[in-house]
């Protein structure tokens, strides 16, 4: 697993706030993707060609940087344990 790297976490947080914001000052719109998806699709809405131009932009990215020779970071996860679940519980009561 990939140690934690604070500055560049701020700066990934920096630049994923920076497009969510950016959509909303410019366009009125929350970056929901869901919501994008679904009127991208819809061939008579306006304003489809930034809405397609921002799903290519999620599958590019990531083809881009793998094909740059970097690997993509993969996420992995501590095994679930019985224990950890009596602490949530536990916690909860």
């Amino acid at each position: 697993m990939a140690s934690f790297d604070p500055i560049s976490a701020a700066l990934g947080g920096l630049l994923i706030g920076t497009g969510a914001l950016s959509l909303m000052l410019f366009n009125g719109r929350i970056a929901g993707i869901s919501g994008i998806f679904a009127d991208a699709l819809d061939p008579q809405r306006a304003g489809r060609a930034w809405r397609v131009a921002f799903i290519i932009g999620l599958v590019a990215a990531p083809l881009l940087i793998a094909a740059t020779g970097r690997g993509l970071p993969v996420a992995e996860m501590p095994a679930f344990r019985e224990s950890s679940a009596q602490m949530v519980l536990d916690a909860a009561e």
